[in-house]
């Protein structure tokens, strides 16, 4: 039986129909092929992909009834974070406790699932963490419902391309890093440290940039390029700051051939052992690079290829009850007992084994559960606003009372914004020969705003802006600047002389989107 592989990106949504290692179609849909003007502005995006799934299918003579699907960066949430030993009965309780601390919305918002990994070295857990919103769960489960395809597995894409590489060499031992990269497709790249198979550390990087987007015209291949090293270099240094132990000996790249020297040069700087994976004999002699197919293929595999990743977001965890019709309940009962004969003797003896217990309970038990009774309410603690004469309903009314109250008084104290923690981060998170000129904090009705000003000396202006974007990605990093800050934005960045020394000024504005009330 064939399967299918599906990835959706961020521009194009690919499809591969596999059976076990081999591929029978290749399928590629466009997100954008659909225009307002043909469709209308009111048709959903998944009523689209449905239709054009269908018509693809029909075209190709595809019949799959199962999928896995792989999802970008950009619909689930992947985090990473460590938490101490503790029995395995109350890990569950303490991660979703400690992932609200990562999380820029509920919790309840989203159906989530995690996996730790014991350190022996560190004697700790590290966790890998991953969610998904409701709301883009429903969507995605509506699609393959419409399709009339049954839905196997939900999983982070660069998690389903472990599938493939794992038959290409990739070492299942040691940390290793990865970079998954679509440069021509300007889809998300991929940032990933693995320790023995398992992620320590990921990030998802945009190779457009707001910049790019507004000048409305296709991004040239050096400045893309450009980006592309100096996240590589950010994310390397951010890793190697938060886990010294776990050192990275070798990096692996999976990307098109034309960019090997490019990507070659940046690593003899931080003097790691460069590999570079050649994914292509998997898709065929004629197939072009494609990462979004390649992850499309990776999530087919999941099925036939185990690796060390067992989160699955496909369902939640749910009790089902089977109920029975109380009109054939009572049919069977009647069929059952039809030409039943009771005997008088067997009747009188069934009632007084009936009764045995009613009278046993009701004249030798009662009376000392009754005094144990009185007992405890003797016991109750004074207090002054609760009858201790109360019965059960009565507590039961006064405790919710008591709920309430303190629920409001919560929610009056954690919608009051509290500055401490934002001081003490940003020197924390400032790297060296970085230095802040000027903080400002500005609190309207309609939003908060902090503004960060500061000059950064290196004696090379390359190098001081790669210490400046490694500044803003540690405030992007940081569970207090995202819990209060949604847009964290370099505004102007500039060189200038500073007692006779060229150095790069820069100002960083942190934004919320709406102000809490």
């Amino acid at each position: 039986m064939s399967l299918l592989g599906v990835y959706f990106g961020q521009k194009s949504v690919h499809l591969t129909e596999t059976k076990g290692k081999k591929i029978l179609n290749i399928l590629k849909i466009d997100r954008q092929q659909y225009s307002e003007d043909e469709l209308g502005e009111r048709i959903p995006e998944d009523l689209k992909i449905v239709a054009l799934c269908q018509e693809e299918f029909r075209k190709n003579k595809i019949t799959v009834k199962e999928a896995n699907l792989a999802l970008s960066g950009q619909d689930l949430i992947v985090r990473n974070f460590e938490m101490p030993a503790m029995p395995r009965q109350e890990l569950e309780s303490a991660v979703e406790f400690e992932a609200r601390k990562y999380l820029p919305f509920k919790i309840e918002d989203l159906i989530w699932d995690y996996q730790a990994k014991y350190h022996r070295l560190t004697r700790k857990n590290y966790i890998l963490f991953m969610g998904i919103k409701k709301e883009s769960h429903q969507k995605y489960r509506s699609i393959f419902n419409q399709l009339n395809i049954r839905l196997n597995r939900i999983e982070y894409a660069p998690f389903s391309m472990l599938n493939l590489l794992k038959f290409s060499g990739l070492p299942q031992k040691g940390i290793v890093c990865l970079v998954l990269a679509g440069i021509k497709e300007l889809d998300e790249v991929n940032f990933l440290v693995l320790e023995d198979g398992f992620p320590l550390f990921s990030r998802d990087i945009n190779l457009i940039t707001r910049a790019m987007v507004s000048e409305k015209a296709p991004a040239e291949e050096t400045e893309i390029l450009a980006k592309l090293t100096s996240e590589i270099r950010i994310s390397l240094d951010y890793y190697q700051r938060r886990f010294p132990q776990q050192k990275i000996n070798e990096i692996f790249f999976c990307v098109e051939d034309e960019y090997r020297l490019n990507l070659e040069t940046l690593i003899k700087e931080s003097a790691l052992k460069a590999h570079f994976i050649n994914l292509l004999k998997y898709l065929g002699k004629n197939s072009s690079y494609n990462m979004g197919l390649l992850k499309a293929y990776g999530a087919a595999l999941s099925k036939i290829v185990k690796t060390n990743i067992s989160i699955n977001l496909l369902t939640e965890k749910e009790e089902k009850i089977i109920s029975i019709p109380k009109e054939s309940l009572a049919k069977e009962l009647v069929s059952s007992l039809s030409g039943l004969r009771i005997s008088g003797f067997v009747l009188f003896f069934s009632a007084l084994i009936c009764a045995f217990p009613f009278f046993y309970l009701k004249f030798y038990q009662a009376k000392p559960l009754k005094e144990k009774i009185n007992f405890l309410i003797s016991q109750r603690p004074q207090v002054s606003t609760v009858n201790p004469q109360a019965d059960y309903e009565t507590l039961v009314s006064a405790q919710s009372a008591y709920k309430d109250k303190l629920t409001a008084v919560d929610n009056l104290i954690q919608r009051e914004f509290y500055f401490t923690k934002i001081l003490d981060a940003i020197p924390r998170l400032t790297p060296k020969n970085l230095w802040l000129t000027d903080l400002s904090y500005r609190d309207t009705d309609e939003r908060r705003e902090l503004s960060l000003s500061g000059l950064a000396y290196l004696a090379d202006s390359a190098k001081e802006m790669d210490l400046v974007n490694s500044f803003i990605f540690g405030l992007k990093t940081n569970a207090v600047f995202t819990r209060n800050f949604k847009e964290i934005n370099l505004v102007s960045i500039d060189t200038t002389k500073e007692d006779s020394k060229s150095v790069t000024r820069f100002n960083i504005i942190c934004r919320s989107l709406t102000k809490k009330r």
